[in-house]
């Protein structure tokens, strides 16, 4: 048996395809990530990307995908987030980095396993939202509940503000709380880790707490969490689209 048959995969670092056209924001990109992944490849085309992940050598081969997108993307995005979809690729995490969060790559990311989107704005939350599409799944929420286990909460709002309030009270009150920024992080959190509770805030970018709602419904690895949306409307559509939800 020689050294490659006994090498062992899942001890290796995990890599990042760090995918920006702009050399400057390619380096701030990397100094993000930097802390929390050690192997971190550079590549300043969609198609330069592709040619990466097309070769053969398992070594060559990213853990992870950020892909940074500007209003106008570059050539052969598209084809990258086809590849991407193919079930050789269906393990790699991808976040894609956007200025907006159009409904096209919302709908792409609500599609494929361990993607999700983020806004530019939150560019510093890039290392995390990676960790988290990386984490191996949990067991079943049924065999997973302990007696004695905390109840888990996840807490959604765009404000940062709002995040680090809620989530100091919640813990203080002996909840064990994570956090998301929209809908998207949220749906990759609750994919991949067990809640008990959500509790998402109505106004956000790209898809109201609502739509999120009805996402987490929707999805069998969700579809057991109490929700609560919080607002501080009283529009009546507001508050009939999030108790219809």
């Amino acid at each position: 048996v020689g050294p490659e048959e006994n090498a062992v995969p899942a001890v290796a670092p995990a890599s990042v395809l760090v995918v920006e056209s702009s050399p400057t924001r390619q380096h701030v990109l990397r100094r993000v990530l930097a802390g929390r992944f050690p192997a971190i490849i550079p590549r300043h085309t969609p198609a330069a990307a592709m040619e990466l992940l097309n070769q053969r050598h398992a070594a060559t081969r990213p853990s992870a995908i950020l892909l940074a997108l500007e209003l106008a993307p570059p050539p052969r995005t598209d084809e990258l987030l086809a590849l991407l979809c193919r079930p050789e690729f269906s393990d790699l995490a991808v976040v894609l980095l956007v200025h907006n969060a159009e409904p096209a790559l919302m709908g792409w990311a609500a599609r494929r396993a361990r993607s999700a989107i983020l806004l530019w704005e939150d560019f510093t939350d890039s290392a995390n939202c990676l960790e988290r599409l990386l984490a191996p799944p949990l067991v079943d929420a049924e065999t997973s509940v302990r007696e004695n286990e905390p109840i888990r909460v996840l807490f959604v709002d765009d404000s940062r503000t709002v995040r680090v309030a809620y989530a100091r009270l919640l813990a203080e009150q002996g909840y064990a709380v994570e956090v998301a920024v929209h809908a998207e992080e949220a749906m990759a959190i609750a994919q991949t880790r067990t809640f008990d509770i959500a509790i998402i805030d109505y106004f956000m970018p790209g898809e109201n707490g609502d739509v999120l709602c009805r996402r987490l419904r929707a999805d069998p690895r969700t579809s057991g969490l109490t929700i609560a949306i919080l607002t501080g409307t009283y529009l009546d559509e507001v508050i009939q689209d999030s108790l219809k939800a």
